[in-house]
C-alpha cells in the first residue's frame, strides 16, 4: 500500500479520478433539477431547452390583441346609430306626433263643426317653413275653411275662413246685379271711370258654386283685377298690378 501511493503519477491519476467523478455528479444533479422544473426537455437523442417563457409571451400578447379587437369592435362609431338607436329614435319621434285623424278633429273642434256638418276637399301631410304640418281644408254651406295642424303637438299653425254665399234655386236672373253694374263697381274700386280703362275680361262665372263677375281692365300701365259677389254686389277679391 505504501508502494501504490508513493508513486507520484499514480497519485495523479487518483486526483484526476475523483475530479471526474465530483463533476459527473454535478452535473447529474443539474439535469435533474432542470427536468423536474420542465426548463428542459427530450428530444430524440437530443436535450433541448424548454422554450416556455417566448411561447407564454406569445400566448399572453395574442390573448391582448384579442380582447382589444373585442371592445373595438363593441364600440360604435361616432355619429353612427345603432339598431337600437335608430328604433328608439323612430319610437319617439312617433309618440311626439299625431295622426291625420286627430289633426282632423283638432280643425273641427277650433272651427265648432262637427264631421257631419263639413264637407272636406283636402287633407294631407305638408311642409310649412320647415315644420310638419296636416293640411285641411272643407265647407259648410256659409263658409270656406282653411287649416294647418302642427303634426308634433296638434297646435294651430295657421287657419283662414272666407264667407260663402251659395246660389240657391230661389235665386233668378232677376235677383242678380248685371254685367254692367259688376264693371261699375270695379270702377268705382279703382277710382276710374269707363273711358279710362280697357276692360279685357268681364265675364260670370262659377267659383266653388258661387256665381261672381270676373272683371280685368287696363289704365295705362296698371292691370287692375276685381271679383264680384254676383248676387250681393260684394267686393271678394281686388288687386292691382304695375305692368313691366
Amino acid at each position: 500500500m505504501k508502494n501504490f501511493f508513493s508513486s507520484p503519477g499514480r497519485i495523479i491519476a487518483c486526483i484526476v479520478c475523483a475530479a471526474v467523478i465530483l463533476i459527473l455528479a454535478g452535473g447529474l444533479g443539474a439535469y435533474a433539477a432542470l427536468s423536474l422544473t420542465g426548463a428542459i426537455a427530450p428530444k430524440g437523442n437530443e436535450v433541448v431547452l424548454a422554450e416556455t417563457s417566448a411561447a407564454e409571451e406569445k400566448t399572453s400578447a395574442a390573448e391582448t390583441e384579442s380582447d382589444f379587437r373585442e371592445e373595438e369592435s363593441s364600440v360604435p362609431e361616432a355619429g353612427t346609430n345603432t339598431p337600437e338607436t335608430e328604433s328608439s329614435l323612430t319610437n319617439e319621434s312617433a309618440a311626439s306626433s299625431i295622426s291625420l285623424e286627430e289633426a282632423r278633429a283638432v280643425a273641427l273642434a277650433d272651427a265648432g263643426l262637427s264631421e257631419d256638418e263639413v264637407t272636406f276637399t283636402k287633407a294631407a301631410s305638408d311642409r310649412e317653413n320647415g315644420i310638419s304640418v296636416y293640411d285641411f281644408e272643407f265647407y259648410t254651406d256659409s263658409a270656406e275653411y282653411e287649416y294647418e295642424i302642427r303634426a308634433a303637438d296638434g297646435s294651430v299653425y295657421s287657419k283662414s275662413r272666407e264667407n260663402r254665399v251659395l246660389e240657391t234655386e230661389a235665386s233668378t236672373e232677376s235677383s242678380r246685379i248685371s254685367l254692367d253694374e259688376a264693371k261699375a263697381i270695379a270702377l268705382e274700386q279703382a277710382g276710374l271711370s269707363a273711358s279710362e280703362v280697357t276692360f279685357v275680361k268681364a265675364k260670370m262665372e262659377k267659383d266653388d258654386g258661387l256665381l261672381v263677375y270676373e272683371i280685368e281692365f287696363f289704365q295705362g300701365r296698371t292691370e287692375y283685377e276685381c271679383t264680384i259677389d254676383a248676387l250681393t254686389g260684394e267686393i271678394l277679391e281686388y288687386d292691382e298690378e304695375w305692368d313691366d
